[in-house]
């Protein structure tokens, strides 16, 4: 769904980095950075659970939400 989405969008497809860096810039302070977090990001872009706005905002799908739930 993210990728399609951004694809039709005509924008950088998400990426653990672009997550990371949203991460970092909403929170206004560093964030921590290791190989688990990146990936469990990977995992849930590739299960498309992320998707981007118009706006450039992110946000997880419902199914994102529940998978978070069921698996941490």
């Amino acid at each position: 769904m993210a990728k399609h989405h951004n694809s039709h969008q005509k924008e950088v497809p998400l990426d653990t980095t672009k997550i990371i860096g949203y991460f970092r810039d909403s929170s206004h302070g560093p964030i921590e950075n290791n190989n688990d977090i990146i990936e469990a990001i990977n995992q849930l872009i590739n299960e498309s659970l992320f998707i981007e706005g118009k706006d450039m905002s992110l946000f997880l799908t419902d199914l994102g939400y529940k998978y978070i739930e069921e698996n941490l």
